[in-house]
């Protein structure tokens, strides 16, 4: 379906760009259709889709600047589900990425009227993005079009606040990991290796634009609020609440006359904002592990001249998902497995885990534990947790499949699947330490993993309490690993 065969609508609420970027669509795509001032994300989507006449419609948000060409494209019809959203690229003006945020976007329209999502999510699900936020079995998406070049720029910098507010959202909503905070425990490879590299550029790249600073001052202290305060991040969706955090706590606190926006006239004080923003630096590097680096403006325009962004090979993860569980298309299990091939053969180390559980379970594949256990070594051996952890379970139980039972093995494979954030493997050398398997019973040994496991597992909890309550608590922390 062509593009111009569908409605758009422009989202708008304090953007301080709002009405030049409006007047720049309406030049370019005259049958756009307006929100403006609704609060609320959710709010905003429901209105929008209810302006919409069209099955799907398209929105796109008040600070991106849309190239002309975008409206002259088409979009698969196989993508037209009545579940899959589908995200064109931006390219975010303040430090040059390439991905979803701010990006244009296509909805199902019935999809958005259902959704509870933002300020109107389930209490349970303390939602902040529309990834993974719908409460329709969650929606199938977003599915990105890999396109060679962004079809819009987005300028989230057109004041302090608004520079701030961005950067501060975006530097919080990375910091999760399905919705639990695990940079305060140092565990970065929690967050997977595309959203690591989105949040430690949003950290580090922007001093060469306007407002640059502030946006990546708001997404240190944002990171940082989510990772080591009990700080109900949920409120990034409320406007309000950022509003009056900058007119009492934020703009006070850099007060000055050193450094004026044309665009705003808003004053302050950079040499005090750099100052904070370099002391937040040092936090995260020194309690979350991150590689923040702090660049000045120059430096920061030549990384933005060379950087090229990853390519979204997880997108074609996601197609495999949507086929294998018949969500948004026909159920499908052989082309779920060509999906996962193909992204495989790219080095992308989930797909290699999927590829192998389709040989392991005979789904889309001729059933070959072999090939399974093949693919899992190789995922394992590029980084992947999840294969590890197989790899580790067949060692400890001696299953077959070419692998004899090899409980010292296990143990280190399982270590390997916990270091790199898979608290399952910590429940599962808990077990082995319990069991005096490998070695003799060491409880005080299966109490640390135990309690590491219980990080992405609270049903363990109760247990952890009481194995810690029939350890003496004064013979020692336990070991270190």
């Amino acid at each position: 379906m062509r593009v111009r065969d569908l409605d758009v609508v422009f989202l708008s609420y304090d953007e301080p760009r709002a009405e030049e970027f409006w007047q720049d669509l309406r030049a370019k795509c005259p049958w756009a259709k307006r929100v403006h001032g609704m609060k609320g994300f959710d709010r905003a989507h429901k209105t929008a889709a209810s302006e919409a006449t069209t099955d799907h419609f398209i929105t796109i948000d008040a600070d991106c600047l849309v190239d002309p060409g975008f409206f002259e494209i088409t979009v698969d019809d196989a993508l037209l589900t009545e579940r899959t959203i589908v995200s064109w690229p931006g390219r975010n003006h303040v430090n040059g990425l390439v991905y979803g945020g701010g990006s244009i976007k296509c909805w199902p329209r019935a999809h958005v009227l259902a959704m509870r999502s933002h300020e109107s999510a389930p209490p349970e699900a303390r939602s902040v993005d529309f990834a993974y936020n719908t409460d329709v079995s969650q929606s199938d998406a977003p599915h990105p079009i890999d396109a060679l070049v962004p079809f819009g720029e987005v300028f989230g910098n057109g004041s302090p606040l608004h520079a701030f507010r961005s950067g501060f959202r975006a530097g919080a909503r990375l910091a999760l990991a399905d919705g639990t905070r695990p940079l305060r425990y140092g565990r970065t490879h929690d967050l997977t290796p595309l959203m690591l590299h989105w949040l430690l550029i949003w950290l580090s790249i922007g001093a060469d634009a306007e407002n640059g600073l502030w946006c990546v001052y708001g997404a240190r202290l944002g990171c940082a609020k989510v990772s080591f305060e009990d700080w109900d991040y949920t409120a990034i969706n409320d406007f309000d609440w950022f509003d009056q955090y900058w007119s009492e706590e934020i703009a006070p606190r850099f007060a000055g006359d050193a450094t004026v926006c044309p665009r705003s006239g808003d004053r302050w004080n950079d040499g005090a904002l750099a100052d904070a923003c370099a002391a937040l630096g040092a936090e995260l590097r020194d309690l979350a592990g991150l590689a923040v680096v702090d660049l000045d403006a120059t430096q920061s325009a030549f990384f933005k001249s060379i950087y090229e962004p990853p390519r979204p090979l997880n997108s074609l993860d996601r197609m495999a998902t949507m086929f294998r569980r018949g969500a948004g298309v026909g159920q499908d299990a052989i082309r779920a497995a060509d999906y996962c091939a193909v992204a495989a053969a790219a080095g992308q180390t989930n797909a290699m885990h999927s590829l192998a559980r389709a040989y392991q379970q005979g789904e889309g594949r001729p059933r070959s534990r072999a090939r399974a256990v093949e693919l899992w070594r190789e995922a394992s051996a590029l980084g992947n947790r999840f294969a590890a952890y197989e790899l580790g379970r067949l060692y400890r139980r001696g299953w077959g499949w070419g692998i004899a039972k090899d409980p010292a093995r296990a143990q280190a494979l399982l270590r390997l699947a916990g270091d790199r954030g898979f608290p399952a493997a910590h429940a599962e050398l808990a077990e082995m330490y319990l069991a005096g398997e490998g070695g003799p019973v060491d409880r005080r040994r299966a109490l640390f993993h135990l309690t590491l496991a219980g990080v992405g597992d609270p049903t363990l909890h109760e247990r952890t309490a009481a194995l810690r309550d029939e350890l003496d608590p004064t013979s020692g922390a336990g070991p270190s690993a």
